[in-house]
């Protein structure tokens, strides 16, 4: 019977922990032309095109909790030169079930090379029930290779 008992308490342990995901950059979709996406490559999405906008799905399994870390790995082929819309970037969008309200938080690779952005979404306004959508604007050959997340 006391073994019955410890069962119990792990599954309520395991519960009340945050809940983490992790989803590939293929699983992101093109907000434009689909021809100017290379998904030949299982460990990444590249974009083909001079600039081209990405929408990626953000699952959210409990639409009581909060968003409380984004992380985004990105492979960044252009850079930034100081020029507005140079940089990758990458923006988090909570919307609430009706559409009508919006919050967002936005990240950029600046610097070549492989690069994470972190969003810590402490201020974060969200909503219950409501959605997220994680956006991200790739210049040519720029790569996301794979986002995760946590719920609390």
């Amino acid at each position: 019977m006391a073994l019955g008992g410890i069962a119990v308490s792990d599954v309520a342990i395991q519960t009340a922990a945050a809940d983490n995901k992790v989803m590939p950059g293929t699983a992101c979709d093109e907000g434009d032309e689909a021809f100017l996406t290379n998904r030949t490559n299982p460990r990444f999405l590249q974009s083909d095109a001079d600039a081209q906008v990405y929408m990626c799905p953000v699952l959210r399994d409990d639409t009581t909790d909060d968003l409380d870390r984004l992380i985004v790995s990105v492979d960044n082929q252009v850079g930034g030169t100081g020029s507005p819309g140079d940089a990758l970037r990458c923006t988090i969008h909570s919307i609430s079930p009706d559409g009508t309200q919006i919050e967002s938080a936005q990240a950029e690779a600046i610097s070549l090379g492989l690069a994470t952005l972190q969003f810590v979404l402490t201020d974060f306004l969200e909503f219950d029930k409501g959605h997220y959508v994680l956006q991200c604007d790739l210049h040519q050959n720029d790569r996301i290779l794979q986002y995760r997340w946590r719920e609390d």
